[in-house]
């Protein structure tokens, strides 16, 4: 009785402790780089609010891969990435899954023709950008 007594009290311990400390802290995301595919462009973010450096992959049928590597922005709510293409427009918007790390994002596009732009991240806080990808051939 004594021994359940105190396994109880441990879990209990253990329980209060867990949920008392709020949320897991967040991992960074380290994805592998796509196989297969052709590389379309390439950048990097030249500031010193977002570091790292972008890879975007057609992977045929209008399918492309959007890849971040070594990639750092302040941790901010509400992380975007907005992918630029002709110049001027907007070929997708997409939540980040974390503000650092290697991360790979899907995306299908009937637009056409399509020359990259750019990659521009923003956030709730700074939704004009804090951060920015001129991207080449």
């Amino acid at each position: 009785m004594v021994v359940k007594l105190s396994l109880f009290r441990i879990a209990l311990l253990l329980l209060l402790t867990t949920v008392s400390c709020g949320k897991a802290p967040p991992t960074t995301p380290n994805d592998a780089a796509p196989v297969g595919g052709t590389i379309v462009a390439t950048g990097s973010f030249g500031g010193t609010t977002v570091t790292g450096t972008v890879t975007v992959y057609s992977m045929g049928s209008n399918a492309y891969i959007i890849r971040l590597v070594d990639f750092n922005a302040p941790a901010e709510a509400g992380l975007q990435m907005i992918a630029i293409i002709n110049t001027n427009v907007t070929a997708a918007t997409i939540t980040l899954r974390a503000s650092t790390g290697n991360q790979n994002y899907n995306f299908t596009s009937n637009l056409g023709n399509i020359a990259w732009s750019k990659i521009v991240i923003r956030s709730t806080q700074n939704p004009s950008g804090i951060g920015e990808a001129p991207l080449r051939p």
